[in-house]
């Protein structure tokens, strides 16, 4: 890529084309993109749950949460500008600039890798951005109510948030290919994690 030339719209400060947003609890992840409407969840198996620490659960999410409403957004400009907004200061930083050793951090740095390649692949640039977790509710209840139905969730969220109306948000499954993505990566850790002692619900 760098041989044929990068186009200064990759690399310069733009205006984003998307905004996602992402979290991770214990349990799992979830994002949504108000552009595309489209919510997302998984829960983690036990085995993933304890091959995670939270802030490498955070940087799983955004990465995926990324790629998936990209390939959503029927913007079909020729450089997109991807916002990913997540309340982990280690993930925003870790989507700026990652240097994590393959050897000490072998699962960050896949994600790293994964992340690097579907960006340049799109030709996309992509910035990152701290939203507290107060304010990052969506996210939030997608990554840990798993408790709730999907229809109780839209329905929870809706009537928490005024500018929310079931007709602009919908969850759909985590495509097989990331969760096969997500099991590849908890066979990486080579160590043992407690698990969590009690579900942290977000309400």
């Amino acid at each position: 890529s760098a041989k044929a030339g990068i186009s200064i719209h990759r690399v310069i400060f733009r205006k984003p084309t998307i905004t996602t947003f992402s979290d991770s609890s214990e349990l799992g992840i979830g994002g949504f993109c108000p552009k595309t409407g489209v919510g997302w969840r998984y829960r983690f198996t036990k085995e993933e749950q304890q091959a995670f620490t939270l802030n490498t659960k955070d940087y799983i999410a955004s990465a995926i949460d990324m790629e998936l409403q990209a390939n959503l957004d029927d913007d079909n400009r020729r450089y997109p500008c991807i916002l990913n907004q997540s309340d982990s200061s280690s993930t925003v930083g870790w989507l700026r600039k990652s240097n994590h050793d393959p050897d000490d951090a072998p699962i960050h740095n896949e994600v790293a890798r994964w992340h690097a390649r579907n960006m340049m692949d799109r030709q996309a640039c992509n910035y990152s951005q701290h939203l507290p977790g107060v304010w990052n509710i969506v996210a939030d209840s997608l990554s840990r109510d798993f408790h709730l139905s999907n229809e109780q969730i839209i329905a929870m969220l809706t009537s928490l948030h005024p500018s929310l109306s079931p007709s602009q948000i919908k969850i759909v499954d985590l495509p097989q290919k990331h969760i096969s993505w997500i099991a590849s990566l908890a066979q990486r850790w080579p160590g043992t994690r407690e698990l969590p002692k009690r579900l942290i619900k977000s309400r």
